[in-house]
C-alpha cells in the first residue's frame, strides 16, 4: 500500500506551476492548444514506487456566456439618434471586451460601429438592429443581435 500519492499537472510536457496534488484544474487563456496531462506517483517509504498518466487532452476555446440581448434606446426615426445598450456577458478568465455594428433591414452598415446610430433618410421604412460582437483572450467569440426597431419614420 502507498503512503502518499501525489498528482502533477503538465502543458506540452512542462510541469504546470501551483497545481500539484489538484485532483482537477480549469485551464486558463494562456494554455489555449496546449496537451494538458495529469501523472499520478505514488511512493512508499519516500521512494516512487508507479506513476501512471492520463491520456493528453488539448485545451480548446472556451464559450463566452451571454445573458441577455442588447437593447436600443431611441425613436426609430431619420435624423434621431438611437444608443445601444449592452448585453451581459457572463464571467470569463480573461477580460471580456465587445465592439457593435449596426444593421439595417439585416444588411450591416458600412462604418457605423459605434454605440450610437442616426438613420438617414434612405432608411426610411426600414427597421434597425444592432449586434454586439463579445471577445475574450481564449473564448470563441460571441455575437447577439438587437431585436429590431419598428420602421424607421420620417422626420
Amino acid at each position: 500500500m502507498p503512503a502518499r500519492v501525489q498528482v502533477r499537472w503538465y502543458a506540452d510536457g512542462k510541469p504546470l506551476a501551483g497545481t500539484d496534488d489538484l485532483t482537477s484544474i480549469t485551464p486558463c487563456p494562456t494554455l489555449l492548444g496546449k496537451a494538458l496531462v495529469a501523472a499520478v506517483t505514488a511512493y512508499s517509504a519516500g521512494r516512487p514506487i508507479t506513476t501512471m498518466s492520463s491520456a493528453p487532452v488539448s485545451v480548446r476555446p472556451g464559450i463566452l456566456h451571454v445573458a441577455d440581448r442588447p437593447a436600443i434606446l431611441g425613436t426609430a426615426r431619420v435624423g434621431t439618434t438611437l444608443r445601444a445598450v449592452s448585453a451581459t456577458a457572463g464571467p470569463a478568465l480573461a477580460a471580456v471586451s465587445s465592439t457593435w455594428h449596426w444593421r439595417v433591414d439585416g444588411v450591416p452598415v458600412p462604418g457605423a460601429t459605434g454605440r450610437t446610430f442616426v438613420p438617414q433618410a434612405r432608411d426610411a421604412g426600414a427597421r434597425v438592429t444592432v449586434r454586439q460582437t463579445f471577445t475574450a483572450t481564449g473564448y470563441r467569440s460571441a455575437r447577439v443581435d438587437s431585436p429590431r426597431t419598428s420602421s424607421v419614420g420620417r422626420r
